[in-house]
């Protein structure tokens, strides 16, 4: 499963598989990142941050696809 900054903060999301890949912008203004890694944490979920990245990754779909690729191509 891929999860791109998912809503953490004003839905209850459920615990994931442990080989979720989850990526999440750094600069996201939407859902922040101190949120996902709130939800994350608990479950020693690793989190993927794009520098620089807002919520909808402006400038770096690209580099976003990459990551979904390398992530299934493993």
């Amino acid at each position: 499963m891929v999860l791109i900054a998912p809503s953490t903060v004003k839905h209850h999301a459920p615990p994931v598989p442990a080989d979720t890949l989850l990526i999440h912008g750094e600069a996201d203004d939407v859902v922040p990142l101190s949120a996902s890694m709130d939800w994350a944490r608990p479950q020693a979920l690793p989190v993927v941050v794009v520098p620089g990245a807002g919520h909808f990754f402006h400038g770096q779909l690209v580099l976003l696809k990459s990551l979904v690729v390398r992530n299934f191509a493993e």
